[in-house]
């Protein structure tokens, strides 16, 4: 039997509301050349059921007992890939019709690129839809490994991959420590051996849920640090861009500290930001900004809140009127 020459990994974990329509949006692809890996880390809901009822050659199923990390269920499905290039798809995400059949073309013809992405769009519990935030600065292809290295811009599921390249550099990182980081950190190993290549087109659509598993800032941010230390050791990074990435990012958790009313944590990201930036006058200045910005919206927020209590007061009083 002929290979396909893209293979779909879908990690799942009690998505039988939503699977369903995940696969679909597969099978609607144009480009057809494929097959599908499902795993299913643990589920306890009926998911098993849903994928089976679809009943296509395909698929292939794989239930294991949960881990609760993507990164174990996608490694399990590499190893199981018969796919000149991998795709990845979360179970609650979606692809547009062009998807597979433009990257595919971009792929076999750009023979020095080992990734490539596209635009997505947000849907599902928000007010509209609109492309995923920051692609659209670093549109191009290239060498992305410095840039990457500053802010992730690569959706996961927008992604196709030479499988090649992954055999060579590693799969996903099973470290804890890089939960919801760990695709991030495979596209800086993969961005430093390979050039990136870049599709200006939504090709995909993020679902926004209550359970999705990107959570509170603070920790991704802790996840980062972490990250670099690892992406560090194992591959290196100049020492000027790691001091930049490294003020940046606890100039960030300053921030959020400061959102979160904790001004002690605060002050003490920012002198470690200052230690890595030599330009300590714009710092400074950022400093005075972002704590004259934190007071202002607790001076906002206590304000809100006596004005709410008046009002209510006033609507009391008028009740006996």
């Amino acid at each position: 039997m002929t290979n396909p020459k893209v293979s779909v990994i879908i990690p799942t974990y009690n998505r039988a509301d939503l699977i369903k329509e995940t696969i679909q949006s597969v099978f609607d692809q144009t480009f057809q050349s494929f097959e599908i890996i499902i795993v299913d880390d643990g589920s306890t809901d009926n998911t098993r059921q849903v994928v089976k009822n679809i009943n296509s050659p395909k698929i292939k199923y794989i239930y294991q007992d949960n881990s609760g990390r993507p990164a174990h269920a996608r490694n399990r499905a590499l190893k199981e890939t018969r796919g000149e290039y991998i795709a990845f798809l979360d179970s609650d995400d979606l692809w547009l019709p062009h998807k597979l059949e433009l990257q595919v073309k971009f792929l076999d013809k750009h023979q020095d690129v080992g990734l490539v992405y596209s635009q997505a769009k947000i849907f599902g519990k928000t007010k509209g839809i609109f492309a995923i935030p920051p692609v659209a600065r670093f549109a191009r292809t290239g060498w992305m490994f410095d840039e990457l290295l500053k802010i992730n811009f690569i959706p996961t599921l927008t992604t196709l991959v030479r499988k090649k390249c992954l055999d060579r550099i590693g799969y996903f990182d099973e470290d804890p420590g890089l939960t919801s980081i760990e695709d991030y950190e495979l596209w800086l190993r993969l961005s430093k051996e390979y050039q990136i290549g870049f599709i200006d087109q939504l090709l995909a659509e993020y679902r926004v849920h209550s359970t999705n598993l990107s959570g509170d800032f603070l920790k991704r941010l802790k996840y980062r640090l972490y990250m670099l230390q690892k992406i560090d050791g194992k591959i290196g990074t100049p020492d000027s861009l790691k001091k930049q990435i490294l003020s940046m990012l606890h100039r960030r958790m300053a921030k959020e500290y400061i959102f979160s009313g904790d001004y002690a944590n605060a002050l003490k990201e920012i002198k470690i930001s200052q230690k890595y930036h030599k330009k300590l006058s714009g710092l400074l200045y950022q400093t005075i900004l972002i704590f004259g910005f934190g007071i202002l919206l607790h001076l906002a927020i206590i304000v809100n809140r006596r004005l709410r209590h008046l009002i209510r007061t006033w609507k009391w009083r008028l009740s006996f009127q």
